[in-house]
């Protein structure tokens, strides 16, 4: 099976041939991992995760998909909670009132402002992804289950929480993509412009060996 390093550097060469991707370096963004354990196995990754609704991006065999939210599983959010409590205490969520109001557009992925649950580690369980902060920086951290034996890894941090705080435009969606025959799932930030029209595709990290890496996708 293609490694997860290899599939990443393949979709590269295939999109930065046709000027569609940019890779940002790791100045771009500040990566964290903080390994926090718990003795309660996750659920079984809920079957509607799986079902792909719309269809994002094509080129050079090459797909993605936007995945629907995840029905909302009060019992992991709170084990996935606690891990990240112990983990990383300064963290805070952002309430729903800190997102900006956006245009509804059945041409846009099915976001969200945070809680994202998707298969992200890759081990048949689900994760959870959070999105706030911690102090004055901005923090999206994810919760993997990490063969039930959870660990917290930052998906983007770095940018300082600005001063007056203004409302954010972006949401969040799991992305599956297919290179090959083999098949990942990111996190996918959407970003929405003044007039809360979504920017699509999505910024796309993908998680491997510890760490997310960010990709953009786009013309």
């Amino acid at each position: 099976m293609v490694s997860m390093h290899r599939v990443m550097v393949l979709v590269l060469l295939a999109l930065q041939a046709g000027g569609c991707v940019e890779r940002r370096s790791s100045k771009d963004t500040t990566r964290a991992s903080i390994v926090a354990r718990d003795s309660e196995p996750d659920d079984q990754i809920p079957d509607k995760l799986l079902t792909v609704t719309e269809s994002s991006t094509h080129d050079d065999g090459f797909t993605t998909l936007y995945l629907p939210p995840a029905p909302t599983d009060v019992g992991l959010l709170a084990r996935a909670r606690a891990v990240l409590a112990a983990a990383r205490p300064g963290f805070h969520e952002w309430p729903p009132s800190a997102y900006a109001p956006v245009l509804h557009d059945s041409a846009a992925p099915p976001t969200t402002t945070g809680q994202l649950v998707g298969d992200f580690d890759g081990d048949g369980l689900p994760d959870v992804v959070f999105d706030g902060y911690d102090g004055r920086i901005m923090v999206t951290i994810a919760v993997l289950s990490n063969k039930a034996q959870p660990r917290t890894a930052s998906v983007e941090e770095g940018s300082e929480v600005p001063d007056p705080l203004t409302p954010r435009r972006v949401r969040f969606v799991v992305v599956s993509y297919m290179l090959m025959g083999n098949h990942g799932v990111g996190v996918g930030f959407v970003n929405y412009d003044a007039s809360g029209n979504a920017v699509v595709p999505a910024a796309i990290y993908v998680y491997d060996k510890g760490h997310f890496t960010p990709l953009i996708v786009g013309e």
